[in-house]
């Protein structure tokens, strides 16, 4: 029987950059958020790197990273079925073959038939 290609959903290949990006990017914040937060903690104004962009953009950024992960979470989910759908369409033709190859043999051998690629067993040599 011939392997399924199972086609997959691409809106999920999306969400692991998305989802990476928003883990890190909420981790960096909330350190940024507690070294602040402590007494005689110095200004990041003039600084680079990621933490002065955190500080004037952070919520920004998690934001859209959320409103990101809504929306490919949501897309992943209402075309899953199409995908399914769709990887067996394209694999439910090489089944289909095989299928109607496994009936025939099957409809032969009721009728006492053998298919022509196969060798006769004993019983069937001593038969005929």
């Amino acid at each position: 029987m011939a392997k399924v290609k199972r086609r997959r959903n691409p809106f999920y290949f999306l969400l692991v950059p998305v989802g990476v990006a928003f883990v890190v990017t909420a981790f960096s914040f909330g350190l940024m958020a507690y070294q602040q937060s402590r007494p005689g903690a110095r200004s990041l104004q003039g600084e680079v790197g990621l933490m002065p962009l955190l500080d004037q953009h952070g919520m920004t950024i998690l934001g859209v990273e959320v409103a990101l992960i809504a929306v490919f979470s949501c897309a992943a989910i209402g075309t899953d079925e199409y995908w399914q759908r769709r990887g067996h369409a394209i694999g439910g033709q090489e089944d289909a073959n095989s299928a109607s190859s496994q009936m025939a043999d099957a409809g032969n051998e009721s009728k006492g038939q053998t298919n022509k690629n196969e060798t006769p067993t004993e019983e069937e040599a001593v038969e005929t």
